[in-house]
């Protein structure tokens, strides 16, 4: 089974970044190349959390779940109805859904139900 790098878990919310930001198809080679063209990646994020894809209108997109305990997820830019989405705003909500506590302090870092969000662009 092939070896992932893995982030650690980000440490707060507001240290929660999308890359790249503005996602744009023509910068396909500086991005995460042509074995990847569609992908935006989460960094930082909580290890226990999900992740709702919005519309600038509200209409939800597709919701992730991210349950691997690192701080890194990925999204092929596809709806939960498998279809590719278009150029516009999008917002990315967060929720923590399980508290987690620092292994060698024991300070709670995140607690289950903090949220946040983040926008992003995607040009197409």
């Amino acid at each position: 089974e092939p070896a992932y790098l893995r982030r650690p878990a980000g440490t707060a919310l507001s240290q929660i970044r999308i890359v790249p930001n503005p996602y744009n198809i023509r910068a396909i080679n500086y991005q995460f190349g042509e074995s990847a063209p569609d992908r935006i990646m989460f960094f930082n994020i909580p290890p226990k959390c999900v992740i709702k894809i919005f519309t600038e209108s509200g209409e939800l997109v597709n919701t992730i779940q991210h349950t691997n305990m690192s701080g890194d997820e990925s999204w092929n830019l596809i709806t939960s109805s498998r279809q590719v989405i278009v150029s516009g705003l999008y917002v990315a909500y967060f929720e923590v859904t399980e508290d987690y506590a620092d292994a060698n302090t024991g300070n709670l870092m995140f607690k289950k139900g903090e949220s946040t969000y983040q926008k992003f662009i995607v040009i197409r």
